[in-house]
């Protein structure tokens, strides 16, 4: 004799499936970790960063971080800075940062922050990079134009760019890309090297910012 087990109905079983999906739902948001602002979400990203430069840092004999334009940092950026100075845990690591000592005034954080580190006695090598003389400048253009730096021509190029310059390495870079763009500079295919007019260099009009 068979025995005959009731079964559910159609609306009991969806009923109970929803119960438990709704039960899971609820476990899963109690299990997932709450979102995290403020400082304690700085803390962990510094953090973060630090545990994985010294990952990478203990597996190479040495490793340069080299970061740009300081003088345009926020003070996020610096607090970052500072905690992976500080951090005596990460090894053979070495920091460059470059920054326009003439903008550093108005980035007081950043003046404040190397203060700080020097106080702290942070081993700190300031190198001050100037603008290039004129004989500087000359073998700088002859790179540039793949030619010989005792050239009459290059030498001549080298003074005017220096001029309209002041040797500052970088406008010295952008100047002659401007004369290239403004084909004052032309590469010459039949005498295989650049050639152009020093009356025509020399008349740019270069800004007044360099």
């Amino acid at each position: 004799r068979r025995t005959k087990v009731p079964l559910p109905s159609l609306s009991e079983a969806v009923l109970e499936r929803d119960i438990s999906f709704s039960s899971l739902g609820s476990a899963l948001r109690r299990r997932s970790p709450a979102v995290v602002t403020g400082k304690e979400a700085i803390s962990r990203t510094q953090f973060t960063i630090r545990r994985l430069l010294k990952i990478i840092c203990s597996h190479l004999k040495g490793l340069v971080l080299f970061i740009d334009n300081l003088q345009w940092s926020d003070k996020a950026t610096l607090e970052l800075l500072r905690s992976i100075v500080l951090d005596g845990e990460i090894p053979n690591l070495l920091i460059v940062g470059a920054y326009r000592e003439d903008e550093v005034p108005d980035n007081l954080q950043l003046a404040s922050y190397i203060q700080d580190l020097e106080q702290m006695n942070v081993s700190i090598t300031q190198i001050k990079i100037g603008n290039l003389n004129a004989d500087g400048v000359c073998p700088f253009v002859a790179e540039a134009l793949g030619m010989d730096d005792e050239d009459d021509n290059v030498k001549t190029l080298a003074n005017i760019t220096h001029k309209k310059t002041e040797g500052n390495p970088f406008f010295v870079l952008m100047f002659l890309i401007s004369l290239y763009d403004e084909k004052l500079i032309q590469y010459n295919f039949g005498a295989m090297k650049w050639t152009w007019d020093d009356d025509a260099v020399n008349s740019k009009i270069v800004t007044d910012n360099v």
